[in-house]
Order: C-alpha cells, then sequence, then structure tokens
C-alpha cells in the first residue's frame, strides 16, 4: 500500500494549504494562484 507525503486542502482563493511530512521532515506547505497569468493555458 502506498503512503502520502502530503496532504492539502483547497483554499478560497484557488490555492492549497497543507503539509508536506518525510521522516525527519515536517512542513507546512502553500501552493498559490499564479497572479500573473496571462492566459488558461499558462501553468497553475
Amino acid at each position: 500500500m502506498a503512503h502520502a507525503i502530503g496532504y492539502v486542502t483547497k483554499t478560497k482563493n484557488g490555492g492549497f494549504n497543507g503539509e508536506l511530512a518525510m521522516m525527519s521532515l515536517k512542513k507546512n506547505i502553500a501552493i498559490l494562484p499564479n497572479s500573473n497569468k496571462k492566459t488558461k493555458k499558462q501553468p497553475y
């Protein structure tokens, strides 16, 4: 069975907040939308 190295939840602004956890590492993470995005084809 595979184990997840992190979990995130979607925020109201379209980003994600969560936690990345590996052996001796445990950090809070945030994935934010690209506010400089010019077209819908550009990466998130």
